[in-house]
């Protein structure tokens, strides 16, 4: 329970902080979006596609689960979205890639952009939706988001 809601006695209706939407882009100059992942509030399930026609491969394996979950982490601010050798091969394949998510952070919605390719620039704002940031002349920093999830997350810890 946060402070707030012990003070009133009200009960959050929301979480805290959720990932509402992840993309993917194959590039954001000109834009060209590969797919669009929705979540809502609470319990999200991720099934992989079962195919028991491949006899020597696993089904449900190898679909991208963990990448997804991978990514979402480092959309919050993880240094990297997977192995070395897979941040590679991705690197590789999408050069000018970027993934995007919309996270709800105490009700604002931030739209953000990390680099998925071979160049170091990561953009974040409130209050738009990852394709409008990607054609956006100005694109803020990506500081401003991990500036204000950590003012939200580190905020309502007890000393």
């Amino acid at each position: 329970m946060t402070r707030k809601a012990a003070k009133t006695g009200s009960k959050r209706t929301s979480p805290l902080m959720w990932v509402r939407q992840v993309v993917l882009f194959r590039s954001i100059s000109p834009v060209d979006e590969i797919r669009t992942i929705t979540f809502a509030p609470g319990l999200n399930i991720i099934q992989g596609k079962s195919d028991d026609s491949a006899h020597d491969f696993e089904s449900g394996h190898g679909n991208g689960k963990t990448t997804l979950c991978r990514l979402i982490r480092y959309c919050l601010g993880e240094k990297a979205f997977g192995q070395q050798h897979v941040v590679a091969e991705v690197k590789h394949c999408f050069p000018n890639g970027y993934v995007g998510a919309v996270v709800v952070v105490d009700g604002e919605e931030w739209a953000v952009l990390r680099t998925l390719g071979n160049h170091r620039k990561e953009y974040a704002k409130q209050g738009v939706q990852p394709v409008d940031l990607a054609t956006a002349e100005v694109r803020p920093p990506y500081s401003e988001f991990l500036k204000r999830i950590q003012e939200v997350g580190l905020s309502r810890l007890q000393q």
